[in-house]
C-alpha cells in the first residue's frame, strides 16, 4: 500500500482507507475485539467509521469469519488492550529525515525490499567474496571417532585476519573488461542473529559490536583447538555448535561488507551537509540559500529527489517559504528538471509537503513546527547513541513526533490525551520526564484533525456515533468521581503494560525509505 498517501490527499480517492478497516476487522477476529481506541486525523476517523459498520455486518451474518470458518460471535480473549489510529498527515516531517541507524541507512541508500538488499559483489571487497565457511580442525593430535568424524571432514580451518574484525575499506572499482557480475541476495530477517542484533544499533556503535563479535567467534573456535585435553563429550558439543558458528562467520562477513559500502557514502561531505542541513531546520534555522546552491550546482541533473526532500523539511518546519523564494526555486527546478515537474511541484502543495506562504510586511506569526518541537521535546541534544535511553537516537537527537504522542499514552498517568490532568510522563526517559499533558494537548490542538477516544463494546457490534456518544458520557462520569484512586502510571485502559499489548496501526503510514526514495517522483503517474 505505497500509493495510500498520495490516493487519498492528491488524488482524493479513500477507497484504500477500506482495505485498512477490513485488516483490522481480521486482526480483531483472531486477538480479540480490542477494547480501547484512541485516533488522530479525519482519515484515522473515516477508518473507524468504516470498521464499525463492517463489525455490524458481520454480526448480523453469524460472526466473524476467519480461512472460511466461522469463528465464535463473543470472544472472550482480548489480546490487544489499545488500537493507536494517526493520520501520515499528523506527522509528515519524520519520514523524511535521514536515519542513522544500521537498518536505516541501508534502507536510505542501498535500498530494502520484500526483507532483502540487492548487491552487486565487486563493490562488497575480498572478504564478502570468499568462502566463508567456518573453519574446523581438531586439537593437535586428537582423533574423531565413528559418525563424528563424517560430519566434521567438510568443515576447514579459517585463516586469522585481523582484516575480519574490522570494517574493509570500499574496494576499487571493478575493471571495465570483466563481464558484470550477478547481483547478490542477502536476506535480512531475525531468523539472522547478527542482523537481528544490529539493526537498530547506531551507526556510532556498529563497527565496536562487530569487532567484539568477530573477537568473539574466533575466541571460542581458538579455545577448542588449544584444549587437547577436550573429552568426547566436550568435541561432540562442539561440532553441534559448528553450524551456527558457520551461519554467525558468514553473516558477520556480510554486514562487515554492507558496513563498509555504507560508510563510504556516509563520510562524503555530500551527506554531512545534508544531515546538517536536517537537523538546523529542525531546529528552526533557514537552509533556502544551501539548497538553492544545490539546485544551481546540480549539473548531472541527478539530485531532484534530495533537493525536494530539504525543500519539503523547510517547508513543514518554517510554516511554509515566501512566495517571492518559492516562485523563484520552483522557476529553477522546472528549468533544470524538465516542464514535467510543474505537476510533481503541484502535487507537493496539494498534499501539503510544500506551503507558499504569501508576503507581509511584518511576519511575528510562530510556526506551528516551533511550538510543537518545545512541547513534544522533539530535540535532544545530548542524546547518547551508544547507550540510548530514548527514541531521538535513531536520527543522533530527533524524536519523531508520532512516537512521542504514543509515548504520551503508552507511558503517561493517564491514557488519555483529552484528559485536564496537569501530570508529567513518568516512568521514561530523562527527555520525556518534562512532557506534561497540557503540552500534549495543545500539540493535538495544533496538529490536523480531529482527536477520537473511544471504547468498543466487547458483547456486541454498535454504531459508531453510539460509540462515540457513550464514550463521551463514560469520561465525563470518570472526571466526576475524581476523587477516586488514580490510575496508576505503569498501567494502560486498565490493563498493566507488562501484559497488555499496545498495537499502533497508522493509516497511511509511509515508511522513511518510501518517502526519501519517491519524494521526487510525485507526479500524476507516480506514487509518492
Amino acid at each position: 500500500m505505497d500509493s495510500v498517501f498520495k490516493q487519498c490527499y492528491v488524488d482524493g480517492d479513500l477507497s484504500s482507507l477500506n482495505q485498512i478497516a477490513m485488516a483490522l476487522l481480521k486482526l480483531q477476529a483472531v486477538f480479540g475485539v480490542i477494547p480501547n481506541i484512541r485516533s488522530k486525523g479525519l482519515g484515522a476517523k473515516k477508518v473507524l467509521q468504516k470498521l464499525f459498520k463492517l463489525r455490524i455486518e458481520e454480526d448480523a451474518n453469524g460472526g466473524p469469519e476467519l480461512n472460511g470458518f466461522k469463528t465464535p460471535q463473543q470472544q472472550t480473549r482480548h489480546d490487544i488492550d489499545t488500537l493507536v489510529i494517526i493520520d501520515r498527515e499528523v506527522d509528515l516531517v519524520s519520514p523524511l529525515v535521514t536515519p542513522l541507524t544500521y537498518e536505516g541507512l541501508m534502507d536510505e541508500l542501498l535500498g530494502i525490499f520484500n526483507s532483502a538488499v540487492r548487491l552487486d559483489p565487486s563493490t562488497m571487497g575480498e572478504e564478502f567474496n570468499k568462502d566463508t565457511s567456518f573453519n574446523f580442525s581438531l586439537p593437535a593430535g586428537m582423533d574423531l571417532p565413528g559418525s563424528l568424524a563424517g560430519s566434521a571432514a567438510s568443515i576447514t580451518a579459517p585463516k586469522a585476519s585481523k582484516q575480519s574484525a574490522d570494517i574493509p575499506p570500499p574496494p576499487p572499482a571493478a575493471s571495465s573488461m570483466k563481464p558484470k557480475p550477478s547481483m547478490v541476495t542477502i536476506s535480512l530477517t531475525n531468523n539472522d542473529s547478527i542482523y537481528s542484533d544490529i539493526r537498530n544499533l547506531s551507526i556510532e556503535k556498529l563497527g565496536s559490536y562487530m569487532q567484539e563479535k568477530a573477537i568473539h567467534i574466533r575466541q571460542r573456535y581458538t579455545a577448542f583447538k588449544e584444549n587437547k585435553d577436550a573429552s568426547l563429550t566436550e568435541i561432540h558439543d562442539f561440532v553441534k555448535k559448528i553450524p551456527k558458528l558457520t551461519r554467525d562467520y558468514k553473516s558477520l562477513n556480510q554486514h562487515i561488507s554492507i558496513a563498509a559500502l555504507i560508510k563510504s557514502k556516509t563520510d562524503t561531505r555530500e551527506f554531512r551537509d545534508q544531515w546538517q542541513g536536517e537537523r538546523g531546520m529542525l531546529e528552526g534555522d533557514s537552509f533556502l540559500d544551501a539548497i538553492e546552491e544545490m539546485l544551481y550546482s546540480d549539473v548531472d541533473c541527478t539530485g531532484l529527489n534530495r533537493i525536494l526532500r530539504l525543500l519539503c523539511i523547510q517547508s513543514l518546519t518554517a510554516g511554509g517559504i515566501r512566495a517571492n523564494r518559492y516562485d523563484s526555486i520552483r522557476k529553477a527546478i522546472v528549468q533544470t528538471y524538465g516542464y514535467q515537474h510543474i505537476f510533481t511541484l503541484s502535487n507537493f502543495e496539494r498534499s501539503g509537503l510544500l506551503r507558499r506562504k504569501d508576503t507581509v510586511l511584518v511576519d511575528t506569526s510562530v510556526p506551528v513546527w516551533q511550538t510543537l518541537r518545545k512541547n513534544l521535546r522533539l530535540i535532544d541534544e545530548r542524546v547518547n547513541v551508544t547507550s540510548p535511553d530514548d527514541i531521538s537516537y535513531v536520527s543522533a537527537g530527533y524524536a519523531p513526533l508520532l512516537v512521542r504522542l504514543i509515548q504520551s499514552l503508552a507511558i503517561g498517568n493517564n491514557n488519555s490525551w483529552v484528559s485536564s490532568s496537569s501530570s508529567t510522563i513518568t516512568n521514561s526517559s530523562s527527555i520525556t520526564s518534562t512532557i506534561t499533558s497540557a503540552a500534549v494537548q495543545e500539540a493535538l490542538r495544533l496538529l490536523p484533525g480531529p482527536v477520537l477516544e473511544l471504547s468498543q463494546n466487547l458483547s456486541k457490534a454498535e454504531e459508531f456515533n453510539e460509540a462515540v456518544t457513550r464514550s463521551a458520557s463514560e469520561a465525563s462520569n470518570a472526571i466526576s468521581n475524581s476523587n477516586m484512586t488514580s490510575i496508576n502510571n505503569t498501567s494502560f485502559g486498565g490493563t498493566a503494560l507488562s501484559t497488555a499489548a499496545l498495537f499502533n496501526y497508522t493509516a497511511g503510514i509511509l515508511s522513511s525509505s518510501t518517502t526519501a526514495a519517491n519524494v521526487g517522483n510525485m507526479s500524476d503517474n507516480t506514487h509518492l
